[in-house]
């Protein structure tokens, strides 16, 4: 088995027109304080990514493990801050549930203040895309619905985007300012 240190779910809706599940990392929250994040955190024992991910978003929100299909796994990346290793989980939810049926969310308020479902299509829409950059990294944003999706997820949340067939061009010179409400502490 491979080498990691923490998982993240990136759970979908069943739709044609497919939601991602984001999450805004409560105030208190020793890191990443207020940014946006997949559900996740780190490995526990002799876990495998996927129970990982699937514990940890039954933990920050509450969904069940048994209303999760999972359809595989990402690459797993280094976060260039911690060193730690992160595999990124792709889900769907139960059918039964979609944008206009949602989930009945439980959110752990020690880890996260609120959490979204946000569309592919407008996450891929070239209006909501650009590119963000502190200190001497930058990478693919997005800034949708007052939310600002950077670093870390900002990356997976490209790659989810390539993956799922939802990539369209997008103008990678947009610079994103990060809010200071979301800018690393």
């Amino acid at each position: 088995m491979t080498h990691f240190n923490a998982a993240v779910l990136a759970l979908l809706t069943a739709e044609d027109d497919p939601a991602v599940l984001v999450t805004v990392r409560a105030s208190r929250m020793r890191s990443h304080a207020g940014q946006i994040s997949f559900p996740g955190g780190g490995k526990e024992g002799d876990e495998t990514p996927v129970q990982t991910a699937l514990r940890e978003t039954f933990e920050e929100v509450g969904i069940c493990p048994e209303d999760i299909d999972v359809d595989g796994q990402m690459p797993a990346i280094v976060a260039p801050r911690t060193g730690q290793k992160i595999v990124p989980v792709v889900g769907r939810l139960a059918a039964r549930y979609s944008t206009s049926n949602p989930y009945p969310l439980v959110l752990s308020q020690l880890e996260v203040a609120s959490a979204h479902w946000l569309k592919l299509a407008d996450l891929a829409h070239p209006d909501n895309r650009g590119t963000w950059q502190y200190s001497t990294r930058t990478g693919p944003g997005f800034a949708l619905d007052g939310l600002m999706i950077w670093g870390l997820t900002g990356y997976l949340m490209d790659r989810l985007l390539i993956r799922e067939g939802f990539t369209q061009p997008w103008d990678v010179t947009r610079k994103l300012v990060i809010p200071s409400r979301f800018s690393p502490r």
